[in-house]
């Protein structure tokens, strides 16, 4: 049975605008028909916070100063651990720092930060650059490719290598994937609620997400005995090393869900962005021109490497701009401990609160023109990023900002330059690419963007 909010909470004082909807569902069937139109819509009626109920009362903030003020200004009135989904605490359990506030979760973070080290991502990227370009090669041959799956099974593949250490032949490959395929898939129900589900299929879909959830657990605790004898470059045998200042190390236990949570997390996203990267540079020649210019006079034929990473400052600027006008996130998710005022409102504890990622990217008193695809915008003298603090968003913000962002922008970096150095691309005519909520959280296209990929041929005055 949904929440609904208790009378007390409805006679506060200076409570926000907005509509708690109907009895029971509150504003779901309005949210889930389109939730960017629905986003929009608030907006413009109530500004830059409003209420509703979606499976318990909700409070939704916009914009550069409402995200700061949840970021960074008050992180003591709410809490991560408790915000997160039903379904992410029954996969991961209670160990990931992710789920997890205050000291605890300071602790994991910087035992895992080893993960995301200079010297790991360097070590990793031959992975990635290497199953990148077999990959390409595979994709080019195909008369279609349908991207974000695509780009997803790679991702897992070159995240497992960079946490594990084991490159996996053809048939483990395609056991650990659908492993993963069936342990990330979200049922489609209304509360959220794994548990409550009662539909037979949604029953069906969480026994099987369980039961791969087990098997990942048992190849990563496999492993993580093998590490301990034979440490390695990887991530597991970083883990494995790590103390903290009282000397303590990750237990197996610590180390294995910490694995679990790092093959999955972020990994639509990622997939995600790359997906509407070559959606974006179909659409605009001129800045895939520029880009693969770039690429041309600073890399040339050489392999992409860890000093190159920083030397492509507008690959970074498209990349930002694909975060902007794209953004794949919906928004971060929130548990009110405390009360709080914003804006002239007061938003009591027990209540959720939920940013919305598109529509701060899309706020014309932040970013100018925000309807044009503009990466110039991220470079100098303009900046917009920088001139309003928390108005790019898409890694969140803070001291919560997403750890596996370093990973996520060295493997788009890396398959970007391989892509564009040698290889163009056209989108497939006839395709719904409107942005479609896949697993309740991260935007992609309705088609999951179908492309036919073919090799460049270069200019005599390319480098």
């Amino acid at each position: 049975m949904l929440s609904i909010p208790q009378t007390s909470d409805l006679q506060l004082p200076n409570l926000p605008p907005g509509t708690f909807g109907t009895p029971i569902i509150g504003e779901i069937r309005e949210f889930a028909a389109d939730p960017i139109a629905y986003m929009w819509d608030r907006y413009r009626r109530y500004g830059p916070i409003f209420k509703t109920h979606l499976g318990g009362p909700l409070v939704f903030v916009i914009g550069p100063e409402a995200n700061k003020f949840v970021l960074h200004d008050r992180p003591d009135c709410f809490s991560f651990s408790q915000g997160v989904a039903p379904y992410v605490r029954i996969m991961f359990g209670d160990e990931p720092y992710s789920l997890k506030d205050g000291e605890p979760w300071r602790r994991l973070r910087q035992l895992t930060s080893p993960a995301f080290s200079p010297e790991t991502l360097a070590f990793t990227l031959n992975t990635i650059r290497v199953a990148g370009e077999q990959r390409l090669q595979e994709w080019a041959e195909q008369p279609t490719v349908t991207c974000f799956p695509a780009i997803k099974a790679l991702l897992f593949e070159t995240i497992w290598v960079w946490l594990t250490g084991q490159a996996e032949d053809a048939d483990r490959k395609q056991l650990l994937h659908n492993l993963y395929e069936a342990f990330v898939a979200v049922p489609e129900v209304r509360s959220g609620n794994l548990g409550a589900a009662r539909d037979s299929s949604v029953k069906r879909l969480r026994r099987a997400k369980l039961e791969a959830g087990v098997q990942l657990q048992r190849q990563i605790n496999d492993l993580i005995a093998t590490r301990r004898n034979h440490l390695g470059q990887d991530v597991l045998s970083q883990w494995i090393q790590v103390r903290d200042k009282t000397g303590e190390g990750l237990s197996d236990k610590e180390i294995a869900a910490h694995t679990l949570l790092f093959t999955v997390a972020g990994s639509d996203a990622t997939a995600a962005t790359l997906t509407w990267f070559l959606y974006a540079l179909n659409r605009h020649p001129t800045v895939k021109a520029k880009a693969q210019a770039e690429i041309d006079a600073v890399i040339g034929n050489q392999p992409f490497t860890w000093e190159h990473h920083s030397k492509l400052p507008y690959l970074s600027s498209v990349f930002k701009e694909v975060e902007r006008v794209h953004s794949p996130a919906f928004g971060g998710t929130r548990k009110i401990v405390k009360s709080f005022e914003f804006n002239g409102y007061t938003v009591p504890a027990g209540w959720s609160l939920r940013m919305c990622t598109f529509v701060s990217h899309h706020l014309p008193e932040v970013f100018e023109h925000p309807e044009r695809f503009d990466p110039e915008r991220f470079a100098p003298p303009r900046e917009e990023d920088k001139r309003t603090q928390f108005s790019l968003i898409g890694f969140g913000g803070g001291q919560r900002i997403c750890a596996g962002k370093p990973y996520a922008m060295l493997f788009l970096m890396a398959l970007a330059v391989n892509i564009l150095r040698d290889y163009n691309w056209t989108v497939l005519e006839g395709q719904d690419v409107s942005p479609m909520l896949h697993n309740r959280a991260t935007f992609i296209p309705k088609s999951k963007l179908k492309v036919m990929f073919f090799p460049r041929v270069k200019t005599q005055t390319a480098a």
